[in-house]
């Protein structure tokens, strides 16, 4: 279960903090953090400015061990556009790169034009020097939905894994790990800010999005699918997941003969099509056709 679970469907407890007014702004909006809005940049795109939003997690994450998920979609950019979607932060000033502070940041930047953005993975302990810096080995594409994963998983090793599932089970290119301070501690406030910079205005504008970020503080090796390693139940067993409240159930792809798996209510069983419904209905196949409330 995670120890932050942040859908965004409401703007409780975010601070937003606006731009220079020329140009769009960072909301939590629509169900999502909104990075400017429309498809256009160069209109209505946020500026590499001031704007930004953040959010008081209560309290410090683990300084040895977690894991952060979130999605992120871009949209659009202008030309050698620069921007910071996701940062954790010690306090809930702007993690600039020109002031001293301690922040993990995933920044993202357009690649002189091409309509592709590379990602890079950045840190600052206490400085206004970075402690580490490196980009992400294959870069992303517009209009398309990556599931990002941050990983610390000791005092002194951060991954940044990107994949192209909701499942996180295929990887875009390879994940990328740096080495950080182990002094890099005390991170309390998630951000998703514009320029890196503490710039006050600027032309060069994108519009992206961030949605359903989890936080597994205390937690350093990657999720696993528990029932995939419940193997040993029948046919008819029914698993609850109470994190994201789905139901599966322990079928056999309506053939006898089958292998059995776990699928989940309300989506087809397999090639022969069979559904596992909620309702109370009788006939056909006794094990797939189960009374259920």
């Amino acid at each position: 279960t995670p120890t932050h679970d942040i859908n965004y469907s409401s703007n409780s407890g975010w601070t937003q903090v606006n731009g220079d007014g020329s140009h769009g702004n960072i909301t939590v909006s629509n169900g999502k953090v909104e990075g400017g809005s429309g498809t256009n940049a160069s209109s209505t795109g946020v500026e590499m400015g001031t704007a930004r939003v953040h959010y008081d997690l209560s309290s410090d994450i683990s300084d040895t061990a977690w894991i952060v998920d979130f999605e992120y979609h871009v949209i659009d950019a202008t030309t050698n556009c620069h921007w910071m979607p996701f940062v954790l932060t010690e306090t809930n000033a702007k993690p600039a790169s020109d002031v001293s502070h301690t922040s993990i940041q995933f920044q993202t930047y357009e690649n002189s034009g091409a309509g592709t953005y590379v990602m890079r993975l950045r840190t600052y302990d206490n400085s206004a020097t970075q402690s580490s810096s490196s980009d992400y080995g294959t870069q992303l594409a517009e209009d398309t939905t990556y599931y990002m994963r941050l990983n610390r998983s000791s005092a002194t090793s951060l991954t940044l894994s990107v994949y192209t599932d909701s499942a996180r089970t295929t990887l875009l290119g390879t994940a990328l790990t740096q080495t950080i301070p182990s002094t890099l501690d005390g991170l309390q406030f998630l951000q998703h800010c514009s320029t890196p910079s503490s710039s006050t205005g600027s032309n060069d504008c994108s519009i992206w999005t961030i949605d359903n970020t989890k936080i597994y503080s205390g937690v350093a090796s990657a999720l696993s699918d528990e029932k995939t390693t419940i193997t040993d139940v029948p046919v008819g067993t029914r698993y609850e997941e109470v994190d994201t409240r789905k139901i599966f159930y322990r079928g056999n792809n309506g053939l006898k003969s089958s292998t059995p798996a776990w699928f989940e209510k309300g989506t087809a069983s397999g090639a022969v099509g069979h559904t596992y419904t909620r309702g109370v209905f009788g006939g056909g196949y006794s094990l797939t056709n189960t009374m259920e409330y």
